[in-house]
């Protein structure tokens, strides 16, 4: 086959003389199915897709093919694996500890927040309850200095003529 004109370089390392291009050609093994990758695991490890999806637990004991597999350095790696979970169980134990405590805290927090809200407003009602008392107190003694002021600028006025007319008649007599 040619490429743009061009001999086809793959065709030479099929093995082929056909011209027939190995990247044209299906895989034997393919690792883009659930199925191919499942024969290829198969096939390294030599068992049974019984042991795969779980079905051995449900078979008898008596079967020599499922007690015959084992894997490359088990314990080695079984053993990474187990003291990672391990690792990863007790990071996560520790990580909803704290997520429990920190939650435990903001409830506490939020009912002493609530608590103290709740005293402020009480607070807060009773200002302004003071302040329209003070402001119509201060509004009612500005109305009464008024008066007065009124009253001392009518006597004041009072005075001056009763003044004016004393310093007339004793300029009579």
């Amino acid at each position: 086959m040619d490429n743009f004109g061009k001999p086809n370089f793959y065709s030479t390392c099929a093995g082929k003389n056909t011209g027939e291009d190995i990247l044209q050609r299906p895989h034997k093994r393919s690792f883009n199915s659930y199925e191919g990758t499942m024969e290829i695991v198969q096939q390294m490890y030599k068992i049974d897709a019984a042991k795969l999806s779980g079905q051995h637990y449900l078979q008898p004991a008596a079967s020599s093919v499922h007690e015959e597999w084992s894997l490359p350095s088990a314990s080695i790696v079984g053993n990474a694996d187990l003291q990672k979970a391990e690792k990863k169980r007790k990071t996560d134990k520790a990580y909803r500890e704290r997520c429990k405590m920190k939650k435990e805290q903001m409830m506490q927090k939020l009912e002493t927040v609530g608590k103290e809200n709740e005293d402020l407003k009480t607070e807060n009602q009773c200002l302004k309850e003071r302040n329209a008392f003070l402001n119509q107190s201060l509004l009612s003694q500005t109305n009464e200095l008024n008066e007065i002021k009124y009253q001392l600028d009518n006597l004041r006025l009072k005075n001056e003529m009763q003044n004016t007319l004393v310093q007339i008649l004793s300029h009579r007599l």
